[in-house]
């Protein structure tokens, strides 16, 4: 017959395995925010315009301003600071959308873009 401790899921190994995994979760977390925020500085932008840009070159060389808020989670009126970051530092330029004067269209400059990406 099995013990007790070895057959629970709240035995000794599994609590160990838990911590481990929690501790080595956070400190990965940890130097990947790191990592991003280096990577940012070096740039000269901060970790949340650096990853917005990501964010605009994933969108297949193009996303709107609204859709670069719903992807980010900030509001339009901090996207707005973003973008105007961006464009400012030479990352992305804005452009009406031809199909509708209301919208935004984000596109990174391919030469800078690809730099901060690629790094």
């Amino acid at each position: 017959m099995k013990s007790k401790a070895l057959s629970s899921p709240k035995g000794p190994r599994t609590k160990l395995v838990q911590t481990l995994a929690t501790e080595v979760g956070r400190t990965l977390s940890t130097h990947t925010v790191m990592l991003h925020a280096a990577v940012a500085e070096r740039l000269g932008l901060n970790i949340t315009d650096h990853k917005a840009l990501d964010f605009a070159c994933r969108g297949g060389g193009a996303v709107t301003a609204g859709e670069l808020a719903e992807l980010t989670g900030l509001t339009t009126g901090a996207i707005t600071g973003v973008i105007d970051r961006l464009e400012k530092a030479g990352f992305a330029r804005r452009e009406r959308d031809p199909n509708d004067r209301r919208r935004i269209i984000i596109r990174p400059i391919p030469s800078r873009a690809q730099t901060a990406t690629s790094l």
